[in-house]
């Protein structure tokens, strides 16, 4: 029944089970009938299927254990394998030698038979040890499975003995085979029958049961020695040899086995752990080394080296037009084509996103730096192509050149050092239209030792509280009236007075600190604006704009920041601008419409600067929020030409009259642009006409101001 209702090898184990058991039966059906008829030979037909049924069951045992331990299931049963013959031995002398037994029988084939009983029932015991080895719990049905096998094999033993000394154990060996029938039952009831063959849930552990089995077995031939010497008992020679030599071998096996799986196993972990190291230093995307791989190169250079720092141009536009899918198999064929164009002792590495860098060892010259430089912008210039489209990127290269480390006559160079030099010199190439590749001299290293000082100002200066405000008005053309201020960044330096943004906002972002300084703009341009108003309650309130870079409008902490700011100050969110240049919304386009519509939400309004440089598109106004456009100096400047209705900025007006945009022109700084700007119908202006950036004190009192080139008129 437990056969047919079972899959698999609990199929198979129940089966064999079934056949062992039927074997069993058979036999005592056949002993019995000769029995009756008064014809019970010492050794008769139904050895023979009492015989047979060992091997299936041990074979249902050899199953359990290979499908409940997997690899350690067979090396368990070995383990059962070394016990069942050590311990033989010792069962040899002791129930078949000493009980008197193996003189009973009458030649070499009852020899053979009364020997195969104990001998088989040792090898039962090996083979439930075995699957008690391979078994982290024995679970209730093995618990009875195991009763089973051990009573059956105690029934054995005791009717061996009594068939050579004491015929009264007979009876007692018969109780034992009935209740090993009645475990064999139990088994099949006891919960989990079904699943016997199948791996359980907690895999077993070595335990220490198993080191105390293999021992015994191992001593089993000294004990053996011990009992015949004690006892003065026949011993045969043979029969050690042959058991002894056959527990060396299995002996033997197990411990190659062991040492094979262990070396397997260190190999395995060599292996993984090489995989890590190559995962931990190399970029994942483009199989290049990674920035740990570059630095730990640089830190353990051996003589001179170049460090070539490659960024690739217009990369950006890839990905926002054709997609990241593509701007990945750009980066991929960027980096093979870099690892191409190189010398056999060079070594490419990506550092993120579009920026590349390649050491080349025994470099002294600058020239064939700037000569290997070139291959690598000749490499990536090569068009891009996705489809029918071709897209032709570029590169710019910045080149540092350092002397070997133990170099008496110059400084050592670190790995970030060298690595921030060859990058400054990348921005000047960028920086200059007409050449690709930049080598770093002795001007930028001066550049990079000021930038270094001064960011150790700015953080100074932020810890001291020397970051504030000034606020340059925005007017209505038509008669100097306030109608809001724009909040610009400014350094108040002891004895030096007020430094504008372009002197520290590039290193302040480079270095991470223009959040930090942006927040302090933020919130008093928030509480000024509420007092400006508190203080002009008779006027329109007027709106104040806080500028946000690229990195704050993907940073998550934008809005947390702008509730922070807007509950402390007690700000209304509807005269709150946030505005930022389309080079921050082109960064992440997807996630700044999302972080716009969220600032939307909130109730602050958004203007778009320098509209019409570098980025501008119609896509821009139509995909995300605007609600201001800032028409940028430069065109305000072409005015003075009077370009007038053909201009830029009279273009700007009429898109955003078509979108229901309100338009801002800013540097305004003559009467005659002025004028230009009133005939184009702009209403808002803002610049040096009207007024400088104002400090907080002065900007409270402004009320109105009139074109005079930069005087204030205060009010009231």
């Amino acid at each position: 029944f437990a056969a047919r209702t079972s899959t698999g090898a609990s199929r198979t184990v129940w089966a064999l089970v079934a056949a062992s058991l039927a074997l069993d039966v058979v036999g005592d059906i056949w002993w019995v009938l000769l029995d009756l008829r008064g014809d019970t030979p010492y050794v008769s037909p139904a050895d023979a299927l009492y015989l047979l049924a060992y091997p299936l069951l041990a074979m249902a045992l050899w199953i359990i254990a290979r499908h409940r331990a997997d690899e350690d299931g067979p090396r368990s049963m070995v383990d059962g394998l070394v016990c069942a013959v050590g311990l033989g031995l010792l069962a040899w002398q002791v129930v078949l030698v000493q009980s008197g037994t193996i003189d009973s029988a009458n030649g070499v084939f009852h020899h053979l038979v009364l020997g195969s009983y104990p001998m088989l029932d040792l090898l039962l015991l090996g083979a439930l040890a075995g699957v008690l080895l391979a078994s982290a719990a024995a679970g209730p049905v093995m618990r009875w499975f195991a009763l089973y096998v051990v009573t059956f094999v105690v029934a054995d033993v005791m009717y061996v003995v009594a068939s050579g000394t004491d015929d009264s154990l007979v009876l007692w060996a018969d109780v034992g085979y009935s209740l090993a029938y009645l475990f064999a039952g139990l088994t099949v009831l006891a919960p989990g029958a079904s699943r016997i063959g199948e791996r359980p849930a907690h895999p077993p552990g070595t335990g220490r049961w198993r080191f105390a089995l293999l021992a015994m077995a191992v001593v089993a031939p000294a004990l053996t020695a011990a009992v015949v010497v004690g006892t003065g008992a026949d011993f045969n020679v043979g029969v050690l040899v042959a058991t002894t030599s056959v527990l060396a071998i299995l002996v033997a096996w197990r411990v190659a086995v062991t040492v094979s799986a262990e070396r397997e196993a260190r190999t395995a972990s060599e292996l993984a752990q090489a995989e890590l190291d190559h995962l931990a230093r190399h970029d994942p995307l483009t199989g290049l080394p990674n920035r740990l791989a570059l630095l730990d190169r640089l830190d353990h250079r051996r003589g001179e080296v170049a460090v070539l720092f490659v960024d690739l141009d217009r990369f950006k536009q890839v990905n926002d037009t054709a997609g990241h899918a593509f701007g990945d198999e750009v980066l991929r064929e960027a980096a093979a084509r870099l690892a191409a164009s190189l010398r056999p002792s060079d070594v490419a590495h990506r550092l993120g996103g579009d920026e590349f860098v390649v050491v080349a060892d025994e470099i002294t010259d600058g020239t064939d730096a700037v000569a290997l430089a070139d291959r690598l912008v000749d490499a990536v210039t090569e068009p891009f192509r996705s489809g029918s489209v071709e897209w032709y990127l570029g590169a710019s290269v910045g080149v540092a050149l350092a002397a070997p480390p133990e170099d008496p006559t110059t400084a050592p160079l670190d790995a970030e050092r060298l690595l921030r030099m060859a990058d400054t010199a990348m921005f000047h190439a960028k920086r200059d239209p007409h050449r690709s590749v930049q080598m770093f001299d002795a001007a930028m290293q001066e550049d990079l030792e000021v930038r270094h000082d001064l960011e150790i100002e700015i953080r100074r200066g932020l810890e001291v509280g020397e970051f504030e405000p000034a606020f340059q008005p925005i007017v209505h053309l038509a008669d100097g009236t306030v109608a809001g201020f724009e909040a610009l960044a400014r350094w108040r330096r002891p004895g030096e007075g007020l430094r504008p943004a372009a002197e520290f906002v590039d290193v302040a972002e480079q270095a991470g600190l223009l959040p930090s300084i942006d927040d302090v703009v933020l919130r008093r341009a928030l509480e000024f604006v509420v007092r400006w108003n508190d203080r002009h309650r008779d006027r329109t309130p007027a709106y104040v704009t806080v500028n946000a870079s690229a990195t704050e409008l993907t940073s998550t902490q934008l809005l947390p920041r702008l509730r922070s700011a807007l509950a402390a100050a007690g700000a209304d969110p509807s005269l709150v601008v946030l505005e930022l240049t389309e080079g921050a919304l082109v960064r992440a386009p997807e996630l700044a419409a999302e972080r716009l519509a969220e600032v939307h939400d909130l109730g602050l309004r958004v203007a778009l600067d320098d509209f019409g440089t570098g980025f501008s598109s119609l896509s821009h106004l139509l995909r995300f929020p605007v609600d201001i456009l800032k028409i940028d100096r430069s065109f305000v400047q072409e005015l003075s030409g009077g370009a007038g209705p053909h201009s830029v900025a009279a273009a700007t007006c009429r898109l955003a009259e078509t979108l229901g945009l309100t338009v801002v022109a800013e540097g305004v700084e003559t009467a005659e642009q002025a004028d230009a700007l009133r005939a184009l119908g702009v209403d808002l202006v803002q610049g040096y006409l009207y007024s400088p950036p104002l400090d907080v004190t002065v900007a409270l009192g402004l009320v109105r101001t009139s074109p005079v080139g930069g005087v204030p008129t205060p009010g009231r």
